[in-house]
């Protein structure tokens, strides 16, 4: 992937140099150089999205990414409530990013909301079934900490029935079955995958 994105990099310098005011140019070099793991000079390549169109979702969008990365949340917050604001065509990532900002800031009301709104959208567009899939094991084990373990199985349940090959719901499932004193029950998931 990241030798594909070198690659890119050069095709869009060179779209860049015929039409440097086209913010999804810009966007997509971002999006290089996010996949390359060079933050900054995704950033660098957002912001010049942004000086084209303030109002270009996408690139508000990749730059929380690439803040959320290097550790500013604050920042990347910022940038995923306005990749919602104009509507960014993956907005439904910013409401799971926020999601997660606020499950590590261990504000569950919060992380309830922005992961339940995240399904609401991807399942509607159908966006990213592995988003989507991310959104559901993420509340669940939001909700599990909270001790709702039924619930919290449910939309463990609902993860598989979209992807029942990602391993991300076995182990979240796992944890909360750990969470439930239940190390057999957790065991079992996590050798299912």
């Amino acid at each position: 992937m990241t030798d594909q994105a070198k690659k890119a990099v050069k095709y869009y310098d060179r779209l860049i140099d015929s039409d440097s005011f086209n913010p999804s140019y810009w966007a997509g070099l971002a999006k290089c150089y996010f996949i390359m793991e060079e933050f900054n000079k995704s950033i660098e390549a957002c912001n010049y999205a942004l000086a084209s169109d303030d109002k270009y979702g996408e690139a508000y969008l990749y730059r929380g990414h690439d803040y959320y990365q290097l550790g500013n949340v604050d920042k990347a917050l910022d940038d995923y409530n306005k990749a919602i604001e104009y509507r960014s065509p993956s907005y439904g990532m910013a409401y799971v990013f926020l999601g997660l900002i606020y499950s590590n800031r261990l504000d569950w009301e919060k992380a309830i909301f922005y992961n339940k709104k995240a399904i609401e959208i991807l399942e509607e567009t159908m966006e990213d079934q592995s988003v989507l899939v991310e959104a559901y094991a993420n509340l669940a084990t939001v909700v599990s900490v909270q001790g709702s373990y039924e619930e919290a199985h449910l939309y463990c349940e609902r993860a598989k029935e979209i992807q029942i090959d990602e391993p991300f719901i076995y182990l979240s499932e796992a944890r909360i079955y750990l969470d439930e004193k239940k190390p057999k029950e957790a065991d079992q998931h996590v050798k299912q995958r």
